[in-house]
């Protein structure tokens, strides 16, 4: 059996119901071996940078969970998902998955082949699964917590995506009535010979950078996104825009939330599966995409390896509720940190989807209210110089 160490081959031999009592470990190239470094090498070209979604990879997770539990053999357990998920890129790494186990290899090093598909939460739980001997219960808690972060970013799009609409659509309108609509109208205003007011002037100037350089405005949207990204890049810009983003009115309370239940769910579910909490930790400081927590999982890392506390070092960074900080001390001492982690992280998952209701309800509002101003500064701005021609008129 081909594996990267001793306990692998225990991990899968245990599986499938063999009892282990010794094993011999040798270091020769075989032609297997040549095979199957081939068909990753043709998987990664396959895949290329695609993604599964949240949802999907979900779906498989659950599936997978149910077969196992059935006592189908796992080789048929992936067959069965493969042929029924909807999903071109996961198909082709499950075909590939299913030739990596038929060479003897171990489930978790088979999903190690495509990290840009299976995160690394996935692999280090089916990793501990396999060792435990309980890898339809691990399936089953990945499938509840990708489900749970698949809730709570759709839950973000959809308060999101109507502003953003509307929006867009009427930046689009203004931008067609400052071109095509309003330079006629101001036309007929100059050749009345009355004074501009201010507001006129100003909507007389915003029109002619319409008009005149129109082709410069989608070269500056150009600019000030990859600006963006270049400075995302870059670690010093990217602390500065984690801090911002923290710091931020309304939005900096909903961010902090969103890292706090990810943090604390991901935790949760990697400590329940039976991943080390060092490794656990590793997997956590990749997954909150943020850059101070990370720095204080990686002190925690180095606390916790000395045998002191996890709690000290996340009070520390300052972004956690005394309440989380409270609940990770208690689980600590207690030896239930898995089991508060999640119930912390399904609390702040429940609060992000009531801010984000809330904070849906008060963008449309100050939308309308947004574009009600401009287009009434608009109408102003044409009004004036007509009732200032009136009142002459009357004199």
């Amino acid at each position: 059996m081909e594996a990267s160490s001793p306990s692998e081959v225990a991990g899968t031999l245990r599986l499938q119901g063999v009892y282990v009592t010794d094993i011999l470990e040798t270091k020769q190239k075989t032609v297997r071996e040549k095979k199957f470094f081939s068909v990753g090498k043709l998987a990664k070209l396959n895949v290329g940078f695609k993604k599964v979604k949240l949802r999907e990879l979900a779906t498989f997770a659950r599936q997978l969970s149910t077969l196992i539990n059935s006592g189908i053999p796992l080789i048929s357990c992936i067959n069965i998902t493969r042929s029924q998920t909807e999903s071109k890129v996961l198909k082709s790494a499950l075909g590939d998955i299913l030739s990596s186990l038929e060479d003897g290899n171990t489930l978790s090093n088979s999903f190690a082949k495509f990290p840009n598909i299976f995160p690394e939460i996935f692999i280090y739980m089916v990793e501990a699964g396999e060792l435990g001997g309980v890898l339809d219960e691990v399936m089953e808690r990945l499938a509840d917590h990708l489900e749970r972060e698949h809730d709570v970013n759709e839950k973000i799009k959809s308060a999101l995506t109507y502003p953003l609409v509307v929006l867009i659509f009427s930046m689009l309108a203004l931008s067609f009535l400052l071109t095509f609509v309003l330079p006629k109208i101001i036309n007929v205003i100059q050749g009345m010979g009355v004074p501009l007011p201010l507001p006129t002037r100003i909507v007389m100037a915003v029109s002619g950078v319409f008009i005149n350089f129109w082709f410069l405005i989608p070269f500056i949207i150009f600019l000030l996104f990859f600006g963006f990204k270049y400075i995302a890049s870059k670690p010093k810009g990217q602390e500065t825009l984690d801090i911002i983003s923290i710091k931020a009115p309304i939005f900096g309370s909903i961010y902090q939330k969103i890292i706090v239940a990810r943090f604390c769910r991901t935790l949760g579910t990697l400590l329940k599966g039976g991943v080390p909490i060092i490794q656990a930790l590793e997997v956590v400081k990749k997954s909150v995409n943020n850059v101070i927590i990370s720095r204080a999982v990686t002190k925690a890392q180095e606390r916790v390896r000395n045998g002191q506390e996890l709690s000290k070092p996340i009070e520390e960074c300052g972004l956690f509720p005394p309440m989380v900080i409270k609940m990770i001390a208690v689980g600590e001492e207690t030896g239930s940190l898995d089991i508060l982690l999640e119930r912390v992280g399904i609390f702040y998952d429940k609060e992000v989807g009531i801010l984000v209701g809330r904070l849906s309800s008060v963008i449309e509002p100050l939308l309308i209210v947004l574009l009600g101003g401009i287009v009434g500064f608009i109408i102003l701005a044409v009004m004036l110089p007509m009732i200032s021609s009136m009142m002459k008129g009357l004199s």
